[in-house]
């Protein structure tokens, strides 16, 4: 494991929420920030924290998730939109999109997931051996288009 991964394994699992959860509020009091408009956009290890952002900060706009886990619990909670992002071949990740839809459609919130074709997870690491760029391109435009909407 590399000293960058070892450091953020060992970060405590609900005190990077709490640091997010800070950060927010800074961001909201920020003179040249539009508070109704602050999202989170997370990849891999941030798509959890991303998402479990929305969670426990109803006033997120939007999260964006890219081949993250979804939170246990607390969808009733969420009122930000969320657009997700798997692989067709992460099976470990994209193996609980169904269930997410069905959590958050349950509880009455938006949520959209695209599954890219011959994407493994990490597609969109351009540093790594899985970086997919017709998926990530894609991936990023649909983003865009989100977070603009």
């Amino acid at each position: 494991m590399s000293g960058d991964a070892e450091a953020i394994a060992a970060l405590p699992l609900y005190g990077v929420i709490d640091d997010l959860k800070s950060t927010f509020e800074f961001l909201e009091k920020h003179p040249s920030v539009e508070p109704t408009l602050i999202s989170s956009v997370g990849f891999c290890w941030g798509g959890w924290r991303s998402f479990t952002l929305a969670t426990a900060v109803p006033k997120l706009h939007k999260a964006v998730i890219f081949y993250g886990s979804s939170p246990d619990s607390g969808f009733e909670k969420i009122q930000a939109s969320v657009l997700a992002h798997y692989a067709e071949w992460d099976n470990r990740i994209t193996g609980n999109a169904i269930w997410t839809k069905k959590m958050m459609n349950s509880a009455g919130k938006t949520f959209q997931y695209y599954i890219y074709p011959k994407a493994d997870h990490a597609f969109f690491n351009d540093t790594g051996n899985r970086h997919n760029p017709e998926a990530s391109k894609l991936a990023w435009q649909r983003t865009l288009e989100f977070l603009k909407s």
